[in-house]
Parts: C-alpha cells; structure tokens; sequence
C-alpha cells in the first residue's frame, strides 16, 4: 500500500483475501502495478496486516480483506464480514474521540486515541492486553489499561511493545522468542 499526498491509496502484490480493496472479483490474483482504490479520497494514515487493510480517510476508518479472526473489527470472524473486498467503515466506539494511530499486523489492529489503545482480532497469546485469548471482534470501547498516555506502538507477530510518553517501554503477548526483551522465554 502506498498513500499520496494528495490523500489517495494505491495497491499492489497479492491478492487472495481480497486485500487489495479493489473488490472480490478479482480475488487470487496479483497485481504487479500499483491500482488506485477509487472508494477512498483523503486518507491521512494507511496500514496492512497480513491479509486484511485499514485506512483513516476524512474522519472514518476503513478496512477491508480477511477476517478470521474478526480483523476488521466488524463483529464477526466470518470471511463475508470481509465487505466483498472493498473498504468499508466501521463503527467506532463514542470512546475514541480522535485517531491518532491505526496499526494492522497478521491477524489484528489496534487504534491509538488521545494516548489509549483500541486492539482487535486475533488474541491467541494475549496480545490485545485484556487478559484474555479470546479474540475480539469488534473495536473495544475499552482502552488497553496503561495509566501512561501511549505514544507509539508496535505490533508484531503475536505480540506488542508500546512506549509512553514518559518513555516507558511496555511490552506482552508471545515471549516464546524473547521477542519482550525478558530473561524467561513464555508465552
């Protein structure tokens, strides 16, 4: 994905979940040129899981592609919430006043507002921080419970590392790698 200036989204690569945002007819085939999604006119942020896209255009987010695990934040984990392989809106909760941050990695994606985190989708090693590995299917109304106002965050495979404005790391999810920087490796 590409995003101009001008506030236009480009795509490109593969296609098979209908991620590209171009519709599902022409799902499972690739594209080697960048297309432009017509749909979507000043967009200001862009991002991309693995099969699943989401964009921040005029006030809206977008998503659109798999949805295994409920990705898209639609309410279901079914491959038909996936729009049809276009972008859609989708709701977001009265609690999110403003987007800051979208962020897509594998199979979830979360939302920075006003310094709180929003995650979504695939929770198999508790990476959406709720202490569950229960995946959510919807933009939570509920931000991630850090006192310090996140300043960015980072989404990896199955796990995340955030830092505050105060310039604290935090990090959970998947340690089986180390990949949260402590001694033990767990999950």
């Amino acid at each position: 994905m590409a995003l101009t200036s001008a506030g236009d989204v480009y795509v490109w690569g593969n296609n098979d979940y209908s991620q590209m945002g171009l519709g599902n007819t022409m799902a499972h085939s690739d594209f080697y040129s960048p297309s432009k999604i017509e749909s979507i006119t000043g967009a200001t942020m862009i991002t991309a899981g693995a099969n699943h896209a989401m964009v921040y255009a005029v006030g809206k987010v977008y998503t659109w592609g798999a949805n295994d695990s409920g990705q898209l934040g639609k309410g279901t984990d079914t491959f038909s919430a996936s729009t049809d392989g276009v972008p859609k809106e989708i709701n977001i909760p009265t609690s999110i006043a403003t987007v800051d941050q979208i962020i897509a990695r594998g199979d979830y994606s979360a939302i920075i507002s006003d310094g709180k985190a929003y995650l979504w989708g695939a929770n198999g090693n508790y990476q959406l921080g709720n202490n569950s590995d229960t995946n959510v299917l919807s933009v939570p109304d509920t931000a991630l419970n850090i006192e310090e106002n996140i300043q960015a965050m980072a989404l990896g495979y199955s796990h995340i590392v955030a830092i505050t404005e105060k310039g604290n790391v935090y990090a959970w999810g998947n340690n089986t790698l180390g990949q949260l920087g402590f001694k033990h490796k767990c999950k």
